[in-house]
């Protein structure tokens, strides 16, 4: 192989290999973009959740908020919610995080008030004797 066909084959290499980085490059913007999408739509979906609540009264001797965002759910939201509580509680018991069960338990238990309240024991399933 002469000097030239040497040179010509390791600038062919290197071009390649800059070929596939900037393939790489582009596959990684590409997953960026559709992240900061993502992210985006969350963010949108929380705000508008967000707008949706009422207004929180403050009392104004105590400082103290008088509002329960679980009134204002509908079921299907209620039910998503306690999906992800349900899982974030079992998350947390499998990792032996006390803190996490202690909150998601105490959290699972005021929406199943909630509900057993609004619903009652027939509507919830409950037989009673």
């Amino acid at each position: 192989m002469t000097k030239i066909a040497y040179s010509a084959s390791v600038i062919r290499c290197g071009i390649d290999q800059s070929h596939t980085r900037i393939e790489k490059s582009r596959r990684i913007l590409d997953a960026s973009y559709h992240a900061i999408g993502t992210a985006r739509q969350a963010i949108n979906t929380s705000r508008a959740r967000l707008q949706a609540l009422p207004e929180r009264s403050i009392d104004a001797d105590n400082k103290i908020a008088n509002h329960n965002a679980i009134v204002v759910m509908n079921i299907d939201t209620i039910a998503e919610r306690s999906d992800d509580l349900i899982a974030a509680y079992v998350a947390a018991r499998e990792t032996g995080d006390e803190a996490g069960v202690e909150v998601f338990g105490k959290a699972l238990e005021i929406i199943g008030r909630h509900l057993a309240k609004e619903l009652g024991p027939k509507a919830a399933g409950v037989v009673m004797n």
